[in-house]
């Protein structure tokens, strides 16, 4: 997490990154690493709505409705996470919890 956070910190110093870049960027990353045994995909969401409010791209009141366009392409969705993750699984040391999570 430690990671992620510096990551966002030193993005936020490119002035002329695009806001829907930077929350997909650093959401991304947290549903990448996964760090919660629960509520990943919600926090996963908030990220991202946190991120571009907090960039003046969407008011601040308003929540977009991100969970209804992602279920509408869930197939795609899938794909790209796969993408980026199948190549990165050689390198994970999975450790199995007492609940049987990884």
């Amino acid at each position: 997490m430690g990671g992620l956070i510096d990551s966002y910190q030193r993005l936020l110093k490119v002035k002329l990154m695009d806001p829907v870049v930077l929350a997909a960027i650093i959401s991304f990353g947290f549903f990448y690493i996964h760090p919660l045994a629960d509520g990943n995909g919600r926090l996963h969401r908030y990220l991202m709505h946190h991120i571009l409010a907090d960039q003046e791209f969407s008011p601040k009141q308003i929540i977009l409705p991100r969970s209804a366009v992602l279920l509408e392409r869930i197939g795609e969705y899938k794909q790209v996470l796969e993408a980026f993750s199948l190549p990165r699984l050689k390198f994970i040391e999975w450790k199995p919890t007492k609940n049987g999570n990884l």
